[in-house]
């Protein structure tokens, strides 16, 4: 597939703007957004326009295209990033001979000045350089649990994920307890957790989505990091912050009820 000329033909179509520092989307794309759009990762999302009359405006209303959630909010996110980094490494040396100096995209993209003119060249140049790369891959986002916080971020991927896990059959007390014997980094867990689904075969579109188990996990680990206690660990993992519960009574047996209760606790 000729990546850089299919991304020409999408900012050709949608058109192309750089987003000044007192936004956080357009209804146009940047490089960044058409990159991630291209591999599924980029929603719409319904933008009311400030100071606009419903009334009287002609547009009070624009659809934006907005690409911030973390690759770990989709499912088999190690592809999705290895692809991003070899698709960014090739516009990061593009850039830098336009610049003439060694230049990540992301701040050229978002220079000011920059244009769409300016985008088309520099992806004409790179379609022809590398007329043909493998197809990008087609991210599938991780189903939400019930009244998730911190969507986008990698602790809302791994409480979702344990509501999937749930969903199929497993109990969030004896998850705990199995998280909370491993003392390892949240994106580490996130993988671990992965891999056991693909060798359980579980189903990623069954979830529990009544339980709340998922949100008051996020919201106790946030509170739990926030604590002015933690000395030199500023960053504590999803796992230490389990750990640190379970040391006077174990997860596993726990009623969803018990656990909200000792996560509000906590």
């Amino acid at each position: 597939m000729n990546v850089f000329a299919k991304l020409s033909e999408m900012i050709v179509e949608i058109g192309y703007e750089p987003i000044s520092q007192s936004q956080t989307s357009k209804e146009t794309y940047t490089l960044h957004t058409a990159i991630r759009d291209l591999c599924n990762m980029a929603k719409r999302e319904v933008k009311q326009i400030k100071g606009a009359d419903s009334v009287k405006s002609t547009k009070p209303q624009e659809v934006h295209i907005i690409a911030d959630d973390a690759d770990v909010s989709f499912w088999d996110f190690l592809v999705l990033r290895e692809y991003l980094k070899k698709i960014t490494e090739l516009i990061d040396v593009e850039v830098a001979l336009v610049a003439g100096k060694p230049t990540h995209f992301a701040a050229w993209d978002h220079d000011s000045s920059r244009s769409k003119t300016d985008v088309i060249k520099l992806l004409n140049s790179l379609s022809k350089k590398h007329p043909v790369l493998p197809d990008p891959p087609l991210a599938t986002s991780r189903p939400q649990a019930r009244d998730m916080v911190a969507k986008g971020k990698i602790e809302a991927a791994i409480a979702n994920t344990l509501a999937v896990m749930v969903g199929n059959g497993m109990q969030y007390g004896d998850l705990f307890e199995k998280i909370a014997s491993k003392l390892i980094s949240n994106e580490d867990l996130l993988i671990d957790l992965d891999n056991y689904l693909e060798q359980q075969k579980c189903d990623r579109l069954t979830y529990d989505n009544k339980s709340l188990v998922p949100r008051n996990l996020v919201q106790a680990y946030f509170k739990f990091k926030d604590n002015a206690d933690l000395g030199a660990d500023r960053n504590p993992s999803l796992a230490k912050f389990l750990s640190s519960m379970s040391t006077t009574n174990n997860f596993s047996g726990n009623s969803d009820e018990m656990l909200i209760k000792r996560l509000k606790a906590s």
